[in-house]
């Protein structure tokens, strides 16, 4: 089960990725402009054996959610620090 839900936090550290611009061949756009937003939403096996996906930067314990659309707009970005929730 750890090793799934890394697996899982990799995938979903990598989806949450977002650009603050569109790289283009012909503009001065450096990697350095990019903004790096990550979403700690990881996949956990809730209470009735159903899957759930839980923001791990909630505090003092995560939520967890029914599909990973809810928990990325629930869940704090680190950008760059996490918050202290």
């Amino acid at each position: 089960m750890r090793e799934e839900t890394r697996g899982v936090l990799m995938l979903t550290m990598f989806f949450c990725i977002r650009p603050s611009r569109a790289l283009r061949t012909n503009t001065n756009t450096t990697i350095d402009e990019s903004k790096l937003v990550l979403k700690f939403c990881t996949v956990n096996l809730c209470p009735g054996d159903m899957w759930c996906y839980c923001c791990m930067t909630e505090k003092p314990e995560p939520r967890c959610y029914a599909t990973v659309e809810l928990c990325k707009a629930a869940c704090p970005a680190c950008n760059p620090k996490c918050p202290s929730v």
